[in-house]
């Protein structure tokens, strides 16, 4: 790939990046002091639940579809399996759904809001961003981005104005994703003239059975990052998970801006590195880690020391509570980083599934044991900490997988200016 289209797609993510921090600062105060601590958590609880049956359809397509593309080099095939794989999962879903939604008395006591809540489910049916990360063309995921969070910007500001908007918000916030999905949905199918053929339920058995290992994967993260949220709601108040969510959301603005670029550009490359030669792919990888050396220096102090004032701009005085989570949250963002390098662009891409997934399996199972055993005496706080130790496990473990497989990425001479010089140059030649 040339210098020149990485700095395009960059600059592409960059915009898209730029509206994660922009609109917020537009969206959040409007939110929070219209609906306060109380209707945002409870619209984060109820959320949560829909959070499984997300994952469920997404599965572990954005990696495994990239991964086949680069073997078989065959897209109409590879969007086909996707495609058609999702829309057996979602039907299945929404079965399951449909019965939680008469028999848990949560769901039950707010069915309008866990309605407009599963239109994220039915959003991950039409998410095809892999299909421009593939052709690295991130153009029109920029374009279409930008319309309909401007869009969404717009109605908020006109529509969400006291406490009973809220379940009006849980609709613009869903029902924006969809309109962006299917728009991309459609534009991927004409700009680059896919086909939906015919593939057998064996195929997509077959396939589904490919990515089942990171599919559990990404079900385990979930249980202690989205189910720290669900919890806080079934053993604490909705203010706990109002206060809880303000911080994550702080803290999730910046870890997208900083991870988005390594899932969504680097990882395309480095699967074809991986797949033409193993050894030059890792070999890339290690030469950019000066790069995410200074990234996660720079999210750390910046979260530390801005943090606070964002918690004060974006969601008021009510939420100033949720500022020593913030502090603690922001070491994540260093290990979330580093995860990500060393799991998705090295571990998946080498085939380590199972490695990968026994990592997460391990940590989850601790984490929620943690939750369940000590939440009540400690609310947000405890989630918070609990995360930090999960990311540090996780994040520790996939760096011991690698050495052990003969791969060192972090050395004394990352940290020089020669290195961070040479790996600019790297970036820009591939």
């Amino acid at each position: 790939m040339s210098s020149n289209k990485v700095l395009k797609n960059f600059s592409y993510l960059g915009i898209v990046q730029l509206l994660n921090y922009a609109l917020p600062l537009i969206t959040i105060p409007i939110v929070s002091r219209a609906l306060g601590v109380d209707k945002i958590g409870l619209v984060n609880y109820i959320m949560s639940y829909t959070m499984y049956f997300t994952l469920l359809v997404a599965y572990s397509f954005s990696w495994t579809a990239i991964r086949k593309l680069a073997v078989i080099n065959d897209l109409n095939y590879t969007f086909s399996l996707v495609f058609k794989s999702q829309l057996l999962l979602f039907t299945g879903s929404t079965i399951i759904y449909f019965c939680c939604l008469y028999s848990i008395p949560d769901l039950v006591a707010n069915k309008t809001l866990a309605l407009f809540a599963y239109l994220s489910v039915v959003a991950v049916i039409f998410e095809k961003t892999w299909v421009y990360q593939y052709k690295q063309e991130l153009s029109m995921v920029a374009v279409v981005t930008v319309i309909f969070k401007l869009l969404s910007v717009l109605v908020i500001f006109l529509w969400v104005k006291q406490k009973h908007d809220y379940l009006f918000y849980a609709l613009i916030l869903n029902g924006v994703q969809i309109l962006t999905n299917i728009t991309l949905f459609i534009v991927a199918l004409v700009k680059y003239k896919i086909k939906l053929i015919q593939t057998s339920l064996a195929d997509i058995w077959n396939f589904l059975k490919e990515g089942k290992t990171l599919f559990y994967s990404s079900v385990v993260i979930n249980l202690y990052t989205a189910t720290s949220v669900l919890l806080l709601g079934v053993y604490c108040t909705p203010r706990d998970v109002g206060l809880f969510t303000s911080a994550t959301k702080v803290v999730d603005i910046a870890k997208n801006f900083v991870c988005m670029p390594l899932t969504q550009i680097i990882y395309p490359i480095v699967a074809q590195k991986i797949a033409e030669n193993r050894e030059q792919g890792v070999l890339y990888v290690k030469q950019l880690m000066p790069i995410f050396n200074v990234l996660a220096a720079i999210i750390f102090l910046g979260m530390i020391v801005f943090g606070p004032f964002a918690i004060r701009i974006l969601f008021g005085q009510e939420f100033l509570q949720a500022i020593p989570m913030l502090w603690i949250l922001s070491i994540t963002l260093v290990l979330i980083l580093y995860s990500t390098v060393f799991g998705v662009l090295l571990m998946v891409n080498l085939g380590l599934d199972h490695l990968f997934f026994k990592n997460q399996l391990f940590v989850a199972i601790l984490s929620v044991l943690l939750t369940v055993a000590i939440l009540p005496y400690g609310s947000g706080m405890t989630s918070a900490i609990i995360l930090v130790v999960s990311e540090c496990l996780i994040t520790g473990y996939q760096y011991y997988c690698l050495k052990a497989q003969g791969y060192t990425l972090l050395t004394k001479e990352m940290l020089t200016k020669a290195s961070l010089v040479n790996a600019l140059k790297i970036l820009r030649s591939h």
